[in-house]
C-alpha cells in the first residue's frame, strides 16, 4: 500500500509539490485507488 499526499495549496503555504502525473493518471484509470469514505466521497 501506498500513501500519497500533496504540499501546498492552501493559503500561506510556501511550496507547492503536486502529486505525481503518472499517479493521477492511474487514479482516472480506477477511481478506487483512493479514500473513499461512507458517504461515497472520495478524497484525493
Amino acid at each position: 500500500m501506498y500513501s500519497f499526499h500533496q504540499c501546498g495549496g492552501n493559503v500561506g503555504d510556501s511550496c507547492s509539490i503536486p502529486l505525481p502525473p503518472w499517479l493521477l493518471e492511474e487514479i482516472s484509470k480506477n477511481p478506487d485507488l483512493v479514500y473513499t469514505d461512507k458517504s461515497g466521497r472520495r478524497n484525493l
